[in-house]
């Protein structure tokens, strides 16, 4: 009885959480899966089911291919980067040093300011006229560049921006993986006369693997639905060559009130990013 009562009560107490639950993560993925097979006017708020249009329209767009293409390049760029800088600081600061706490500190501001903030101020930054950089590269004879303008050039400039931003992220999880690292493997691999090239390769590596997966698996499906980077910084432009996948679902919805494709287009950034969890996670597990 009295386990019977203790169960009900568990049950009871998690009620609460289940029902933010619903409201802010299955009620919304369902409505978008509705909308899918749908089209609001919003005009006249009228719902009319139109089946798999929605689906054929937005796979034909021949801009899709390159806003998906976007967002893989973006993604994996900086992830890459983020990943490299991160793990870098990492080992840098696991060793004793004077003032360590307060370089940290630092390192940690670009992560903990807003995304539309850090926009502002990038443009400001990277501004062909009168930012800092361009007055800093004129010393060097280096006439102004519309880093933000020039369609070669825009996507790489947001990647650097997100690096700037989110490099703290891994590296604040790699630091605390390899906090948790004993030394005693490390002290019988230099009795051994290991290099610290195999100590790296044999010891930190695979006993850094579960903060790395955790640290990549969250970047890879955050930048893989950047938005609020392209908004703040390019809009998209010039034209598309900046366009993710995530804006491109935005632009549809709120531009172009086409919501039916919004909603495909963002069930599909959704199928992709579940995808990707469940690939790495597996690969994780067999490693």
């Amino acid at each position: 009885m009295q386990k019977s009562v203790k169960g009900i009560s568990g049950y009871f107490f998690s009620l609460p959480v289940l029902a933010v639950l619903i409201v802010l993560t299955i009620y919304p993925t369902l409505y978008v899966i509705y909308m899918c097979f749908n089209e609001w006017d919003p005009t006249s708020r009228a719902v009319d089911f139109v089946g798999l249009r929605n689906f054929q329209i937005l796979l034909a767009s021949d801009q899709l291919p390159i806003v998906f293409r976007n967002t893989v390049t973006f993604a994996s760029l900086a992830v890459v980067l983020e990943f490299v800088l991160g793990l870098g600081l990492a080992l840098f600061f696991d060793r004793p040093m004077r003032g360590k706490s307060l370089i940290r500190t630092c390192l940690i501001l670009p992560m903990a300011t807003v995304p539309l903030v850090v926009t502002l101020i990038w443009r400001l930054i990277l501004n062909p006229d009168f930012g800092i950089l361009s007055q800093f590269l004129n010393i060097f004879g280096v006439g102004p560049i519309n880093w933000l303008s020039w369609p070669n050039l825009a996507l790489f400039t947001c990647v650097l921006v997100d690096v700037w931003q989110n490099t703290p992220f891994i590296f604040l999880i790699l630091y605390a993986g390899l906090q948790s690292v004993p030394v005693e493997p490390y002290e019988a691999a230099v009795v051994d006369g290991a290099s610290r090239v195999a100590i790296f390769r044999s010891i930190t590596i695979p006993m850094l693997r579960p903060a790395i997966t955790v640290a990549v698996l969250f970047r890879a499906v955050d930048a893989f639905r950047v938005f609020d980077l392209i908004f703040g910084l390019t809009y998209g432009g010039p034209g598309i060559t900046t366009s993710t996948m995530s804006f491109r679902a935005y632009q549809l919805g709120w531009s172009y009130l086409q919501f039916g494709q919004s909603s495909v287009l963002t069930l599909i950034i959704m199928v992709i990013a579940m995808a990707i969890s469940q690939v790495y996670l597996r690969l994780q597990r067999e490693e």
